[in-house]
């Protein structure tokens, strides 16, 4: 079967084709037999006639191309080596292209790193603390999305890579689970910090949705379709970075528990209904597609490709942003803030004296 699923007819039957041969064309509906027996309508004596009856012109050589040892990569040696040959074609060429443009790209990195460190000074966005756990959640969340849809797609050419490598089935169960506890144990830090710490607290009332979000999305949907002069002035977190800090701490409880549900079924069945674990499968499923689509689309854009930060924000690494970036993107908290600070420090080091 699985020979046949990777020769043109299975090709073509699985695309929708009706009129490609399938299993019962060349071995009958009623009458399936042996190779070597002679009634076979795939023996030596009747497989011409066979494949005659869809290629009239097909001969005894016609016929050996398309058995199942030929088409076959692990019994057919010619076929195995040339799939050998791709493959380390693949990896030392494809891989050379790689490597020859992450060198360009480091490149233009840190020259716009060293371009953002020489704008007038740097302003602490992350403390190392947080840069610690945004890179436990990143880390994690990208060994979950690999491992979880290698098991959902075991047929991808990426998941062959993957095992050509050496991730069995059992190592990506462990890798999984891994990174699992290691995301719901960096979310529980997270809710600690956020909720027991000053600076967490400070953090967690900056990211608190109010009605200023929804007019600064209006000004500058406004603004980006040239209807207004007018750019929004966003505070220390904008509503773009508050959707997506509180979908994801909605996304991690789903998963969390959804995950945990299919961790340890049998504990679950004894005491929820049966329907709880594949409904657990279904929505851990599609919560998945959702968070990594949503990374794709909409994190990566503001961190990696969009126009001013392109080819990508140190923030998440350094934990700093110039001066400049954020008095032109996050005006309002360079105004409420940081211009403020400024002034008051300058005030202690000068004090203006009185008459």
């Amino acid at each position: 079967m699985g020979t046949y699923l990777d020769s043109y007819h299975g090709w073509a039957t699985r695309s929708g084709d009706g009129q490609s041969a399938t299993c019962i064309d060349c071995h009958s509906a009623h009458l399936v037999l042996p190779t070597e027996d002679p009634s076979s309508t795939v023996s030596v004596e009747n497989v011409v006639g066979t494949c005659q009856q869809c290629h009239p012109g097909a001969d005894a050589n016609f016929a050996r191309s398309y058995d199942h040892r030929a088409t076959s990569i692990s019994e057919n040696p010619v076929n195995r080596i040339i799939r050998s040959v791709y493959i380390w074609m693949i990896i030392l060429v494809i891989g050379g292209m790689v490597l020859h443009n992450l060198v360009i790209m480091n490149f233009y990195m840190i020259r716009r790193r060293k371009e953002q460190e020489g704008e007038g000074g740097s302003v602490v966005r992350f403390t190392p603390n947080e840069v610690g756990q945004h890179l436990a959640l990143t880390v994690s969340f990208t060994l979950l999305v690999i491992t979880g849809f290698a098991l959902r797609f075991p047929g991808a050419f990426w998941v062959d890579w993957l095992t050509f490598g050496g991730m069995t089935e059992a190592l990506r169960r462990i890798i999984h689970r891994i990174s699992g506890v290691v995301l719901i144990l960096t979310s529980l830090y997270h809710g600690w910090y956020v909720l027991a710490t000053r600076r967490g607290r400070s953090e967690l009332k900056a990211l608190l949705p109010n009605w200023r979000d929804v007019t600064d999305l209006v000004d500058n949907l406004l603004y980006y379709t040239f209807r207004s002069n007018r750019k929004a002035k966003l505070g220390r977190y904008d509503y773009s970075q508050k959707a997506e800090y509180w979908a994801l701490v909605w996304g991690t409880i789903v998963m969390a528990i959804s995950g945990l549900v299919l961790w340890f079924p049998t504990f679950t069945a004894r005491y929820l209904p049966s329907l709880v674990i594949p409904a657990s499968q279904t929505i851990h499923y599609y919560e998945a597609w959702l968070a990594t689509l949503a990374i794709i689309v909409w994190h990566f854009f503001f961190v990696i490709f969009h126009p001013d930060e392109y080819p990508m924000s140190w923030t998440w690494l350094t934990g700093k942003m110039t001066r400049r970036a954020v008095k032109e993107h996050h005006t309002r908290w360079y105004e409420e803030e940081i211009e403020t600070r400024n002034e008051e420090k300058e005030e202690q080091v000068n004090p203006v004296s009185g008459d």
